[in-house]
């Protein structure tokens, strides 16, 4: 029985079938939460970067740190 494809061109086509899956998860992770991302930027008016483990905020200076205790209730020394 010939289908007309090589074995090549099968296997060219399996490893692009894995790769996509791969991408959609990313991207629907990322969309995932960016509206939290967005909100929490609006809020502490600083760069927020959130990932499946991690939350991610750029801080410039020692001032930036101290608004961001104060709005989440941590008092420092």
């Amino acid at each position: 029985m010939d289908t007309g494809f090589s074995a090549r061109s099968v296997q060219d086509y399996l490893n692009l079938l894995e790769e996509h899956p791969n991408k959609e998860k990313k991207e629907s992770q990322s969309s995932k939460y960016e509206d939290i991302q967005n909100s929490m930027n609006d809020v502490l008016k600083l760069p927020v970067k959130i990932t499946d483990k991690q939350i991610s905020i750029k801080i410039k200076n020692e001032c930036d740190l101290a608004r961001i205790l104060e709005l989440l209730g941590i008092e420092t020394p």
